[in-house]
C-alpha cells in the first residue's frame, strides 16, 4: 500500500473519478542554484513551505516531490485553481535569500485518469504535466476543462484569460489553454513554450502551384508590425482562398495565439460572422455574442482568415471593430471586392502566368501549364507536357484566362478528352462541372462562379456589367459612355465602372499617355455577353458599338495625313479588335436593315480603313 501525504495527513487510498492535477517546478533552477550556491537550500525549503502550506489550505493531495517540483491533486478544480493562486502570491511576498526572486511555473487539468498500484496513469497525467511545461516562472495556465469548471468560482482577484490554442509535445491534439491572472502577481508572460500555435487550416490536397513571388509578397506584408488588414481580390475562381491560407500557414510561428480559417460563404449577417470566428474558437454558442468575444479576443496576438466576404453587407463593420477590440489581431481576408476599412491593404490576386512560347521547355516556365498538368494527373496519373500536346495545353491555358478554378475544372477532363479535343470543346468552357461533391455550389462551373459576384451587383451595375461585354478587348471611357449613356447618365463614367472594377468582373488597365482603360478576362466577358443575349439587350448595344467606332475612325482617318499620324496609329492599334468587330457586326448578311439602320454606311466607312 502505498501512502501519500494529504491536508497534513497520510492517506491510503487515491481518489478516483474526475480530479484536477497540478504540477509545478522552480523556473531557472540551474542558474538559481549556481547564483545562490548553498543558499539555495533555504531558498528551495522556502519555497516548499509555502506551497505546502497552499495545497494544505485547499485540499491538495501530494504525490510527488523532486528537487523543486510538485505533483499535486485535487479534488475539486476550485480547490486547484485557489491553491495555485495563493502560493503564486505568497511566493511573491516571501523574503528570498540573497534578494532573489523563486519563480514558480504552474499547470493544472482536469480529468478522469486511471488508479493504478497507488498512482495515476492515463493522458490526463501527461496533459497536466505538458501544461506546466508550457508556462513560464510565476505563471498559472489551465486546460480548457478546468477553466470551464471554475469560471463562476473564481477565487476573489483571479480572472481567466485566454490563451488560445497550442500544440504541447507528446499530446496528439492541440490544447485550448487559459492563465490565471492574480491581482498582486506578474500577469504579464512571453508567448507559451508550445509546439507552435494553434491552427484551425484546412488541409488542402495538392501543394501550391506557381505562386512563389505573391506568396512571398504577402507573408511579408502580412507578418509586418504595422499591418492589420491584408485583403486579397479577384475574380472568383482565381485562388485567394487557397493562397491566403498558404500565406497563414507561413506565419503560424508568428502569432503565438493561433492561426484560424474562418469560411463565410454562407454567412448572411453581422452575428452570423461573428458566430463562425467563436466556432473556429470552440467557443460555446451562449459565448459568442460580439461582446462576449470583443473581451476574449482582447489579448489575443492571433491571425484569423476572413473567407468569401464580398456577399456580406457589413463585413466591413465586423472587421473593423475586430480590429479595433483585439489590437494585437491580424486579418487576412479574401473578397471579390475591397473591404474599404481604414488601414486595409489590398492585393489583387493575378492570373497564374502564362507560356510565352509554343513548345515543351516554353509550357514548363508557365504556372499555369502547370497547374494544369498537377490537377490532370490527379485523374490521369503519369500525364506530361510532350511534344504533341504542348501547344495545344498552352492555347488551353490562355483561353481560360490562366484562371486557376477554370484550370482545375478542364483538367478534370483530362481523362475523358486529350488537350486538342478538349481544346475544341472550349467553347462550352463556362459549363464545364466540377467533379464530386466537395465543391463549393457557387464553384460547380465557371458560370456558377461569376454568376455568385453577378447577382452581388444591384440593377444598375448589373446592366453596365452586361454591356461591358460587347468589347473585344478593352475599351477607353469614350467608349463605355457611348454604349452606357442611358445607364451612367451625367455621372463619370470612371466612377460608375469602379464598382465594377472593385467586385472584381472588371479591370483598369493603361493606355496610350496613361489613360485608364476598361477590360475583362475573356471568361467574365463571355458571361456578359451570354446575359446580353438572354436579356434581349445583345442587338441594341452591338449598334451602339458600331456607331461609336464608326465616329471613330472617321475622326481618325482625318488624322492620318497629318503630324498627329503616329498618336492616330496607335489609337488604330489598340482598338484593332473593336474596329473589326464593329466592322464584322454591320457586314454580318445575317442582320435585317430594320435592325441594323444605317448598316451601308457602317460598311463603307470602315471598309475603307486598310485592316
Amino acid at each position: 500500500m502505498r501512502l501519500v501525504r494529504g491536508c497534513n495527513a497520510l492517506v491510503s487510498e487515491l481518489p478516483s473519478g474526475t480530479v484536477s492535477l497540478l504540477f509545478s517546478d522552480i523556473e531557472g533552477s540551474t542558474a538559481l542554484l549556481k547564483r545562490l550556491g548553498s543558499a539555495y537550500s533555504d531558498a528551495l525549503d522556502g519555497q516548499r513551505q509555502v506551497l505546502r502550506k497552499a495545497w494544505a489550505d485547499h485540499g491538495g493531495i501530494e504525490l510527488g516531490t523532486e528537487g523543486d517540483s510538485f505533483y499535486v491533486v485535487f479534488l475539486t478544480a476550485e480547490g486547484a485553481v485557489a491553491a495555485a493562486a495563493q502560493g503564486q502570491r505568497d511566493l511573491a511576498g516571501f523574503e528570498w535569500p540573497g534578494g532573489e526572486q523563486v519563480r514558480v511555473r504552474m499547470g493544472i487539468h482536469t480529468g478522469s485518469p486511471k488508479v493504478h498500484d497507488g498512482a495515476y496513469v492515463g493522458m490526463d497525467v501527461h496533459r497536466a504535466a505538458r501544461i506546466a511545461g508550457a508556462a513560464h516562472g510565476g505563471q498559472v495556465v489551465v486546460s480548457r476543462a478546468t477553466a470551464e469548471l471554475v469560471q463562476g468560482s473564481l477565487p476573489q482577484g483571479v480572472t481567466l484569460r485566454d490563451l488560445g490554442r497550442h500544440q504541447l509535445k507528446d499530446l496528439p491534439a492541440a490544447e485550448h489553454l487559459h492563465q490565471l491572472t492574480i491581482d498582486g502577481c506578474q500577469n504579464d508572460f512571453p508567448p507559451l513554450k508550445s509546439l507552435g500555435a494553434a491552427s484551425s487550416l484546412p488541409r488542402l490536397r495538392t501543394p501550391l502551384v506557381g505562386r512563389e513571388g505573391e506568396l512571398t509578397a504577402l507573408t511579408t506584408l502580412a507578418g509586418s508590425s504595422d499591418v492589420r488588414l491584408v485583403t486579397l481580390t479577384g475574380p472568383g475562381g482565381s485562388g485567394k482562398t487557397r493562397l491566403a491560407i498558404e500565406v497563414a500557414r507561413h506565419l503560424v510561428e508568428r502569432f503565438p495565439d493561433g492561426v484560424f480559417f474562418v469560411p463565410l460563404a454562407t454567412a448572411t449577417t453581422a452575428e452570423s460572422i461573428w458566430g463562425d470566428i467563436g466556432g473556429v474558437l470552440d467557443i460555446p454558442l451562449e459565448r459568442r455574442s460580439p461582446s462576449d468575444l470583443s473581451t476574449h479576443l482582447a489579448h489575443h496576438n492571433a491571425l484569423f482568415v476572413l473567407d468569401n466576404l464580398e456577399q456580406l453587407v457589413d463585413a466591413d463593420k465586423v472587421v473593423a471593430e475586430l480590429l479595433n477590440v483585439a489590437p494585437q489581431v491580424v486579418v487576412i481576408a479574401t473578397s471579390r471586392r475591397p473591404l474599404h476599412v481604414p488601414g486595409e491593404r489590398e492585393y489583387s490576386v493575378p492570373p497564374l502566368r502564362l507560356a510565352e512560347g509554343t513548345d515543351v521547355r516554353a509550357a514548363l516556365s508557365s504556372s499555369a501549364v502547370r497547374m494544369f498538368v498537377q490537377q490532370a494527373n490527379m485523374v490521369q496519373p503519369g500525364f506530361a507536357i510532350t511534344g504533341d500536346n504542348a501547344a495545344d495545353v498552352i492555347e488551353l491555358c490562355y483561353r481560360l484566362d490562366g484562371l486557376p478554378l477554370a484550370i482545375e475544372l478542364a483538367a478534370a477532363r483530362i481523362k475523358l478528352l486529350t488537350p486538342r479535343a478538349l481544346l475544341g470543346r472550349l467553347d462550352r468552357a463556362l459549363d464545364i462541372a466540377a467533379r464530386g461533391a466537395h465543391t463549393p455550389a457557387r464553384q460547380q462551373t465557371l458560370r456558377d462562379t461569376i454568376d455568385w459576384s453577378y447577382r452581388l451587383l444591384n440593377s444598375s451595375q448589373q446592366a453596365l456589367f452586361r454591356r461591358l461585354g460587347v468589347f473585344a478587348g478593352s475599351a477607353n471611357l469614350d467608349a463605355v459612355t457611348a454604349v452606357t449613356a442611358d445607364i451612367v447618365g451625367n455621372s463619370d463614367p470612371l466612377d460608375v465602372v469602379a464598382d465594377l472594377v472593385d467586385a472584381s468582373l472588371a479591370m483598369m488597365v493603361p493606355g496610350p499617355a496613361g489613360e485608364p482603360r476598361i477590360d475583362m478576362l475573356e471568361i467574365i466577358r463571355t458571361y456578359a455577353l451570354d446575359l446580353l443575349a438572354t436579356t434581349g439587350e445583345l442587338d441594341s448595344v452591338r449598334r451602339r458599338h458600331a456607331h461609336h467606332y464608326l465616329e471613330a475612325i472617321q475622326g481618325l482617318s482625318l488624322l492620318l495625313h497629318g503630324d498627329q499620324y503616329l498618336a492616330a496609329r496607335t489609337s488604330f492599334e489598340i482598338d484593332h479588335d473593336n474596329f473589326r468587330k464593329a466592322l464584322a457586326w454591320a457586314t454580318d448578311p445575317d442582320e435585317t436593315a430594320a435592325t441594323v439602320g444605317g448598316r451601308d454606311e457602317l460598311r463603307l466607312a470602315m471598309q475603307r480603313w486598310r485592316w
